[in-house]
């Protein structure tokens, strides 16, 4: 019997999403296959959810809120299960329950973000990367100017590749 719905909006929004993530191979092989169209509507409210924009935050989420996400939510892993393959000597999930907790919620705030047209594509810089020429946490060129930065805007990336 599969799990209840939670009461609140919010946790029942991110629970709806991680059920959506959970089944994406599915839908694509539908969607590739002509047998689904690309939007699914949630019978409750009526939204619409596209698909295909589902992803659109994964570049942006650090490492191991990434490797959390893609394990528990794209590839089914229980959370014990994706415990063991993270941190494999751990007798605790919590760890690994708040980051695809808190990666459910960044990738469900970038899909909305991203559908408003306000989502700013960034992509996660590891801490002590070297930074980008022009991009920085100051654009007032003030004494900070120099500070690495945590996230690359898709205009920087942009600029690398040219």
């Amino acid at each position: 019997m599969a799990r209840r719905l939670p009461e609140d909006p919010v946790k029942r929004r991110l629970q709806q999403f991680k059920r959506l993530y959970q089944h994406m191979e599915h839908w694509r092989v539908l969607i590739e296959s002509g047998d689904m169209n690309h939007i699914i509507t949630v019978p409750e409210t009526g939204e619409e959810i596209y698909l295909l924009d589902l992803m659109v935050g994964i570049e942006s989420l650090p490492p191991r809120q990434r490797e959390a996400f893609e394990l528990i939510c794209l590839l089914g892993y229980t959370e014990t299960d994706a415990t063991r393959k993270m941190l494999p000597h751990s007798k605790w999930s919590t760890p690994i329950q708040q980051y695809a907790d808190t990666a459910l919620a960044r990738m469900v705030a970038a899909y909305d973000a991203s559908q408003d047209g306000t989502y700013i594509k960034t992509v996660y810089i590891k801490k002590g990367s070297k930074p980008v020429e022009g991009l920085t946490d100051n654009p007032s060129g003030g004494k900070n100017a120099t500070r690495k930065p945590r996230h690359r805007t898709e205009d920087a990336t942009a600029s690398e590749r040219d």
